[in-house]
């Protein structure tokens, strides 16, 4: 209608103003907090892999034979483990390598926490799964149960200790439930990424607000640029704590494991030993060993 009033035509041109540097770092959240779902939920079946085989091999009766054959309770770990451990490296590296490939920058940012991250997380878990394979007496329940668990830890409390750091009100709950939740590797895994995502993404604002904080830090949240120590900024992350979690658990879980092992290697040959049958003297004798006996005499 008034393209036909003006006898001519007009041309609108809508120019929107790009998006401002905090909608940048809000968008690029959301992206990498899937990126580290996806990661984190993969890696989860790793200790179930793990717990299924050792079941498998308790329940096959093969870790008994192996133990009355005169394997060591140590032996028989400290082997699987190297074994376990080698073969998580494939798809250790391959994530490494994979991340570096899509150009995913908030993680490929920082190469050495990344990288330690992911050998770490590997030297602790697959021992914890050793721990949890004496819960189990079947493989196929195992597999089932652990996996669930770890995603549970994995991610579902991730985030929850991320919802609940955003709250004063909660915030010091978390602080104090965070260090139960470093007890599972899955968790620890989840969080450190999360926190070098959000450490990469404010890495610009450092260099602006003059906060140099480490991504090494052992705290998670570092004081404010006006340097009150109670005033903290949620989204300035670091990974040290949680590597060295997985560092202390990496030692823990495999001397607990060997530890378990041991105890039920003596139970069972304690048990044996009082079920064993005892023949006792009588002065009864059979007439013809009674014969036999006395023609040796002769």
């Amino acid at each position: 209608m008034l393209r036909s009033l003006v006898g001519s035509e007009m041309c609108i041109r809508d120019s929107p103003w790009g998006l401002t540097p905090g909608e940048k770092q809000t968008v690029e959240l959301i992206v990498s907090l899937l990126i580290i779902l996806l990661i984190t939920l993969g890696f989860c079946f790793i200790p179930a892999a793990c717990v299924s085989f050792v079941v498998r091999e308790k329940q096959n009766k093969t870790m008994h034979i192996q133990t009355v054959s005169g394997v060591s309770a140590s032996a028989y770990f400290i082997s699987s483990f190297l074994w376990d451990f080698l073969l998580y490296l494939i798809p250790g590296m391959m994530l490494v390598a994979l991340i570096y490939g899509f150009d995913v920058q908030a993680l490929a940012r920082n190469t050495d926490a990344l990288v330690l991250i992911v050998l770490l997380y590997g030297l602790s878990v697959v021992p914890y799964s050793y721990c949890l394979s004496f819960l189990f007496n079947e493989y196929a329940n195992a597999t089932v149960i652990t996996l669930v668990f770890n995603i549970f830890c994995g991610i579902i409390l991730m985030l929850a200790s991320f919802i609940m750091s955003l709250f004063d009100s909660t915030k010091h709950v978390n602080d104090a439930l965070r260090h139960v939740y470093f007890a599972s590797p899955c968790f620890c895994l989840g969080y450190s990424l999360f926190e070098l995502i959000l450490y990469s993404i404010n890495q610009d604002y450092h260099s602006i607000t003059g906060l140099n904080t480490s991504v090494w830090s052992l705290s998670c949240y570092p004081p404010s640029e006006h340097g009150d120590k109670s005033t903290y900024n949620v989204n300035l992350g670091c990974v040290g704590t949680p590597l060295i979690y997985m560092m202390a658990e990496a030692c823990f879980y495999l001397l607990l494991a060997i530890f378990l092992q041991a105890r039920v290697c003596r139970a069972c040959c304690s048990v044996s030993t009082s079920d064993s049958v005892v023949v006792e003297d009588t002065d009864w004798e059979d007439e013809d060993v009674a014969r036999a006996v006395s023609y040796t005499h002769l």
